[in-house]
């Protein structure tokens, strides 16, 4: 991507799960320190702005692993992306953002699945939003599914929002996007009935709560 766009006002984003030792499920971190390994090599990514996630250091594996260590959490490819998207960006503008999806209590590999892991990481959408901006960062730019950007597009077409109302719709979208499949997707243009545009935003959030209980419990 970045040989076939290069910008270099480009934010590259590493968004996924990781396992630590005494986190809980669906605690967030940012990186403060990338490792592997596999490599003797290092980085300490630059931070612009304030992170709405404390940092950690990520370690990269090879093979998954259940044998967590303390003060670091473990991942499959942080360090792979960080060193490729150093090529196209500066370092505050490559982050990896992870989200516990086991731990000690709960291995990896017992209990998680694409649904769950769907729910853990559209839950921190909202903060990932407001990282970018209050980071100067250019906002990134989402390719979701039809059906979401139907949704998206009738409900401008068809409620007046104010700008605060439109944000808080496209992350709700966003977030649902990330959470539902093609047939779930679909069956939500019922909403487009609503006749008010604040209760038709309060069912979105209904549903996002719904499917993450769903899910996560």
């Amino acid at each position: 991507m970045g040989e076939r766009f290069p910008s270099n006002d480009s934010t590259w984003l590493n968004i996924g799960i990781c396992g630590g030792e005494d986190f809980a499920i669906g605690d967030a971190f940012i990186g403060n320190r990338i490792t592997s390994d596999y490599s003797r090599e290092l980085f300490y990514p630059q931070l612009v702005g304030k992170s709405p996630w404390p940092g950690i250091e990520i370690k990269t594996l090879n093979t998954p692993s259940n044998r967590y260590e303390t003060n670091r959490v473990f991942d499959m490819e942080a360090f792979g992306f960080y060193t490729a998207a150093l090529k196209f960006a500066s370092s505050e503008r490559v982050q990896c953002i992870k989200i516990i999806s086991d731990n000690s209590e709960s291995p990896t590999g017992t209990h998680f699945n694409k649904t769950e892991i769907s729910s853990l990481i559209a839950s921190q959408i909202p903060k990932i939003e407001s990282f970018l901006e209050n980071a100067g960062f250019s906002k990134a730019q989402y390719y979701m599914k039809s059906w979401a950007n139907d949704l998206l597009t009738k409900a401008k077409n068809r409620y007046s929002f104010t700008e605060t109302e439109r944000h808080q719709l496209s992350s709700r979208i966003r977030q649902l996007d990330a959470l539902l499949d093609l047939e779930e997707g679909l069956c939500l243009q019922f909403l487009l009935s609503s006749p008010k545009k604040g209760h038709f935003l309060e069912q979105l959030q209904s549903k996002i709560d719904q499917v993450s209980r769903q899910r996560v419990c």
